[in-house]
C-alpha cells in the first residue's frame, strides 16, 4: 500500500513577528509518496503555479521544501 512520506511546501514570503524574529509563510503544494517496491513519486496540487513563487531573478529555478507529514 502506498504511503505518504513528505509534504511539499513552497515559501511564499517572510514577515517579522512582534519579537523581531523573521518568520516564513509556507503553502502546501503537494506530497511525496512511496509505493510498495520503495519507489517514490511526486504529486503536485493542480492549483500550484511555480511562476507565482518569489524567486531570485538571476536564477531560473525555485526551491521546494520537504516536511514530514503531520498526524
Amino acid at each position: 500500500m502506498a504511503k505518504k512520506i513528505y509534504d511539499v511546501g513552497a515559501k511564499t514570503g517572510e514577515w517579522i513577528d512582534k519579537q523581531g524574529e523573521k518568520k516564513s509563510n509556507w503553502v502546501n503544494v503537494g506530497s511525496i509518496w512511496k509505493n510498495d517496491d520503495g519507489d517514490p513519486w511526486l504529486v503536485l496540487n493542480r492549483h500550484f503555479n511555480p511562476a507565482g513563487i518569489p524567486h531570485d531573478p538571476a536564477r531560473d529555478t525555485i526551491s521546494l521544501s520537504l516536511f514530514k507529514p503531520r498526524q
